[in-house]
């Protein structure tokens, strides 16, 4: 078991109900898709998601650098990945999921990015609050917690 003591008490906790508890995720596994429910408290969470957010920025501002300091070959290349590119752009693009569900007993709270305009906050209502309302996240959560 790893972390303060509040993490180890909800960890035991964890383990003795009916989830699909896997147990503590690293860093490097968050986006291989080891689990579909990521529990931290908000300030590693925070640290967590502005540094991916971060690293994706750089990955794809260093590309674009690198396609145009480079050759023809590195155009060529470039322009039969573009739809690919885009496609993967999208797929690590905070906008583009507006938000990430705080989940409770009696609710669902979309957290947006600080720097979110419409459009963000648009996507976090269509995308993360239908997902939670299809999926009866609150009542599944709420039969878990008074077992």
């Amino acid at each position: 078991e790893k972390g303060n003591e509040l993490a180890k008490q909800t960890y035991q906790l964890l383990l003795q109900s009916e989830l699909n508890f896997i147990g503590n995720v690293e860093a490097r596994e968050v986006m291989q898709g080891r689990c579909d429910v990521l529990i931290c408290d908000g300030f590693v969470g925070n640290v967590l998601l502005k540094s991916m957010e971060g690293v994706a920025q750089s990955l794809f501002s260093e590309m674009k650098q690198a396609v145009i300091k480079g050759g023809v070959k590195s155009k060529i290349g470039a322009l039969l990945l573009k739809k690919d590119l885009k496609a993967l752009k999208d797929k690590l693009d905070y906008a583009e999921y507006g938000g990430s569900p705080l989940l409770g007993i009696n609710g669902i709270c979309i957290k947006c990015h600080g720097s979110a305009d419409a459009t963000n906050v648009k996507n976090a209502i269509l995308k993360q609050a239908y997902l939670l309302s299809k999926n009866h996240t609150i009542a599944s959560i709420t039969k878990i917690m008074e077992e």
